[in-house]
């Protein structure tokens, strides 16, 4: 690695690591999902779908241990799910359920809720009504507050009204998410999981009838298991925590998920920093009613309770499925059609303005994968020049060049200009052919194409 890698710090070396440890074939089971080059040239094939808070380092990954590659990962820092089918729903976790289940692969849909988050906080306060930034978002989710007053009755106090919120979060999700598979997807043999983890007590129950919002720690069996062999390191010590100051945007591709590229799952890296993943990395642009409901107050919530907030890292990266779906012709498809619509509105004018040489030549979505941090970056300025003038918080985006194994640092939002700050040799191909007939396929394909 040369000395300008070594100058944008600890993200970089992670990186380093990360590649260092992924890139690697595996030739001793040539199914395995957690086989990174597989899933890079075949395509993921997870058999999960991740959804919920990702708040203070706990999330799905970190909980449960399980591989990114093993699973799609949608985290906000709110983790609550529009109703299905409400506006709100139709263009965040709705197509991008659809998405995931377009791969042929999922099995199984879990949300995991957790106790202390923001969100829940600002719910139980009829005051967030009247917030500036917040106001719509509160109205959006009064469905779950007033399910939480249906399933475990009315509150004499604020405190016992949060505490009924934190026990409907799951409850709602998993009723929308169930109804979602059932209208759309009702023979593909989805399970439907929601659990609840309570960081204070170190504690996992999952729902176990959502009619009546009861819970049982006899759950989902593999993945409780999971986190009875993780817990004892979901709660590290003090001097032991790290990127509390930093708030991750990225992809929810299980093959580019930013925990896992800039190692914050890891053992050693128990990070508390907030991560918000989405299809393609996307937020809504800054002011619509979208970014209303979604990322602003999302942001808001982030820096209010950590004041000290400095850094918005973003990651997009290369073979984006969120890139394709903008790239190409309008979609035979309700799910998916009005998020690309809403996107593609956004998105095209800058890729070519900015990336001419990449349409000129055809390649609408590479064009579009170099866009998408130019247009995150440029998002989250505008929310803190606006409403956060004084604070002195850094964004900075990247993009992962998932094939060849680099990442770029977006270092002219102006001009689109990228820095490169790996030099990695790309895969060689011709060992992952001798070694992987999946890969060995897919590969000569590509090669032919």
């Amino acid at each position: 690695m040369c000395s300008t890698c070594f100058n944008k710090g600890d993200l970089v070396a992670r990186f380093n690591k990360f590649r260092e440890a992924e890139y690697k074939c595996g030739t001793c089971e040539s199914n395995s999902t957690h086989c990174l080059p597989q899933a890079i040239v075949h395509g993921q094939k997870p058999p999960r779908v991740f959804f919920g808070p990702r708040f203070e380092g706990i999330g799905t990954f970190p909980v449960f241990g399980v591989h990114p590659t093993e699973a799609f990962s949608a985290a906000r820092v709110d983790g609550l799910m529009g109703a299905c089918d409400s506006f709100l729903a139709r263009h965040t976790w709705m197509p991008e359920l659809a998405t995931a289940m377009s791969t042929g692969s999922i099995k199984e849909v879990v949300y995991l809720g957790q106790t202390g988050t923001p969100s829940v906080r600002h719910l139980a306060e009829p005051s967030t009504s009247d917030h500036l930034i917040m106001d719509d978002w509160h109205r959006e989710h009064q469905p779950v507050v007033d399910l939480a007053t249906e399933l475990f009755g009315p509150s004499d106090t604020k405190k016992e009204l949060h505490d009924k919120i934190e026990r409907a979060v799951p409850v709602f999700a998993q009723r929308e998410i169930q109804t979602f598979v059932d209208t759309y997807f009702p023979e593909a043999g989805i399970t439907v999981h929601a659990g609840l983890y309570d960081t204070q007590r170190d504690f996992l129950c999952w729902v176990r009838d959502p009619q009546t919002g009861s819970f049982t720690k006899d759950g989902n069996t593999d993945l409780h298991a999971r986190y009875e062999k993780r817990r004892h390191l979901l709660n590290p010590e003090p001097e032991d925590r790290h990127d509390v100051h930093r708030f991750f945007g990225g992809c929810m591709d299980s093959r580019a998920i930013p925990t896992h590229v800039f190692g914050l799952t890891s053992t050693e890296n128990a990070s508390d920093a907030f991560v918000s993943t989405s299809m393609g990395g996307l937020w809504a642009e800054y002011g619509t009613p979208l970014a209303r409901l979604t990322w602003m107050p999302e942001l808001a919530m982030a820096m209010e309770h950590q004041p000290d907030l400095n850094e918005y890292v973003f990651l997009g990266h290369t073979g984006c499925a969120g890139a394709k779906l903008l790239a190409s012709e309008p979609v035979n498809d309700p799910l998916r059609l009005g998020w690309q619509k809403l996107f593609q509105k956004a998105l095209l004018p800058l890729a070519n303005k900015m990336f001419k040489d990449d349409m000129i030549a055809g390649d609408v979505q590479a064009a579009i994968e170099k866009a998408i941090p130019v247009f995150m970056e440029r998002n989250v300025r505008r929310f803190l020049d606006d409403w956060f003038p004084q604070t002195d918080i850094s964004v900075n985006a990247y993009l992962y060049k998932m094939h060849e194994g680099n990442l770029m640092h977006l270092s002219n939002n102006r001009a689109g200009k990228y820095t490169a700050l790996t030099h990695h040799e790309p895969l060689d191909y011709d060992m992952h052919m001798e070694a992987c007939p999946r890969i060995a396929s897919a590969l000569q394909k590509l090669m032919i194409s």
